[in-house]
């Protein structure tokens, strides 16, 4: 595709959807109308689609728009030529869609036999700039549905031209295209497992966003992404030019250029799928094992969380991470340095975020992150995406500190954040681990409710002792009677000395970190009832989730 003048519009059309009671969602009106040699008339009533574009009617009204009054979808599909074969480019849909009672229409047709009418409006752009289009799509549809005649189209006519007089190509920066993400509402979600959610994006495995309403699924996702530097942007140039972006981020006090550190990664390559939302008929193409490598994709129909193709699903409601596939379990993990970078962020987020500082600050934090845990450095460096980045050469990479930013001596404080992890984490387990859980403390329930209880009394003896070293042994193994008896497997291994000196530190120390770290003299104790509760509580609903 050429490159585009600045002053050329990006949208591509305006469409009308609505759902026919025997032929389902339908295209009723398109503007600029369709040129398409190879448009073949079906049975249905609407307007006929190219074969590339069978399933956008089906992505402006998703699985589930009679249970809500309004939503709003994010989605793409290939751009067409005349002919209507697939290009190289993509067009990003955004559709908002609304219901209105039959009987306050003033114009009816007799395809209107139900007491509520539902319509979406889509616009198809060439950038995605999904929200900055929405908020303009919510004002047209409502003064569309204000008219309570949907033949007065004349309406949508105008405000497409009004749409290509303000939304141009000399927008395409990130200002615009992450205009309405909410990092510090996606953080305030998922909590500590925003660090886990970051890192199995970047692994390149089949990652299913589930929830509903759409509109907040397709947005925590995109929220998501953003952390990773650039890629949001890289979506443009991938894309549509399919040249590299010059993307700016900011390192410590200067401006330098993304590129000269290898960024973006390219995680969006031949093989990966990315879809804010995908509709039921769409499941085909996920599950297509020879065409799809990977995939980050939204859903809203149960019926995608009933077969195995994801590794992982997101539970977007919830704020959890279910991982299907267990090698991931170990790799997504959170090492003490990442407990330590998600406890300031909550910190950070909680005392000083501002509207204006929204998703630069953040992601500077997520920028900065690069000691992960082992196992999931060997998983990326296993990925296309970071063969792709050692191949290049990049003359300021000498010039990026070492290891982790949190990186310093173990306290007291993080065994808390430790135990705390391990214990209300365990959606993080596979789905075998959660069944034998959930089977074991209902078979064996007066059993594991004793060795919890002499678990809680030695952890509780070993914390009052902690300064105690002539106990360091007897503290070591009631620690590990404790997590073995709540069946939670752990980072540290037998032989692994640095592992365990994870959670058992010989003795408290002070923390080369930021403040939020600092361990004090008045530090209270660790409540484990209130642990073991959380743990027992979390451990239930997730194991029945998976039943």
């Amino acid at each position: 595709m050429a490159s585009q003048s600045d002053n050329q519009s990006c949208i591509v059309h305006i469409m009308v959807v609505g759902f026919h009671h025997q032929y389902g969602a339908e295209v009723e009106f398109v503007y600029p109308p369709l040129i398409v040699d190879t448009l073949k008339k079906n049975e249905s009533t609407g307007i006929p689609m190219p074969d590339p574009w069978q399933d956008l009617p089906n992505l402006c009204i998703p699985d589930g728009a009679h249970t809500v009054k309004e939503d709003a979808t994010f989605f793409h599909v290939p751009d067409i030529d005349d002919k209507g074969i697939p290009t190289t480019g993509t067009l990003y849909g955004v559709s908002h869609y609304r219901s209105i009672e039959t009987k306050d229409l003033i114009n009816k047709d007799e395809s209107m036999t139900r007491t509520e009418v539902k319509k979406s409006v889509c616009i198809l752009s060439k950038v995605p700039l999904y929200m900055l289009i929405l908020s303009k799509l919510e004002v047209i549809i409502r003064t569309y549905f204000e008219e309570k005649d949907f033949t007065k189209t004349s309406i949508l006519e105008d405000a497409f031209k009004s749409l290509t007089q303000t939304i141009s190509w000399k927008m395409l920066d990130k200002t615009y295209i992450n205009a309405g993400l909410s990092v510090r509402d996606t953080f305030k979600r998922f909590k500590g497992k925003l660090v886990s959610l970051f890192k199995l994006l970047l692994l390149e495995k089949k990652v299913l966003f589930y929830g509903s309403p759409v509109r907040t699924t397709c947005r925590t996702m995109l929220s998501a992404l953003s952390l990773i530097p650039g890629v949001t942007e890289l979506l443009i140039p991938r894309l549509l030019t399919c040249q590299m972006a010059k993307i700016s981020c900011k390192w410590h006090d200067g401006e330098l250029s993304a590129d000269e550190y290898g960024l973006p990664l390219e995680i969006f390559h031949q093989g990966v799928v990315f879809q804010p939302y995908v509709s039921l008929q769409q499941m085909d193409l996920l599950r297509d094992k020879r065409a799809v490598h990977s995939f980050i994709a939204g859903a809203t129909n149960i019926l995608f969380l009933r077969h195995s193709f994801a590794h992982a699903v997101v539970y977007v409601e919830k704020g959890v991470i279910e991982v299907r596939d267990p090698s991931l379990t170990r790799a997504l993990s959170l090492t003490t340095e990442d407990l330590r970078f998600t406890e300031y962020l909550s910190q950070y987020i909680t005392s000083k975020f501002s509207a204006k500082g929204n998703r630069s600050d953040a992601s500077h934090n997520f920028e900065i992150l690069t000691d992960f845990n082992h196992t999931f450095v060997n998983q990326w460096k296993a990925t296309d995406s970071y063969h792709k980045w050692k191949s290049g050469s990049y003359t300021k990479l000498d010039d990026v500190p070492v290891g982790h930013p949190f990186k310093g001596s173990y306290t007291l404080s993080d065994v808390k954040m430790r135990l705390s992890y391990q214990l209300q984490d365990v959606q993080l387990m596979d789905q075998e681990q959660s069944k034998k859980l959930n089977q074991a403390v209902s078979n064996t329930g007066k059993a594991v409710g004793g060795a919890l209880a002499s678990a809680k009394s030695k952890v509780t003896n070993w914390w009052f002792k902690g300064n105690d070293s002539s106990d360091s042994g007897d503290r070591e193994n009631s620690t590990k009677e404790y997590i073995r008896a709540k069946d939670i497997p752990i980072s540290a291994t037998e032989g692994d000395e640095h592992e365990r000196q994870e959670l058992l530190p010989d003795k408290p120390q002070q923390v080369d970190a930021p403040d939020p770290f600092v361990v004090d003299d008045d530090d209270e104790d660790i409540d484990i009832d209130v642990l073991l509760s959380r743990g027992t509580t979390t451990t239930t609903a997730s194991s029945e989730e998976n039943h």
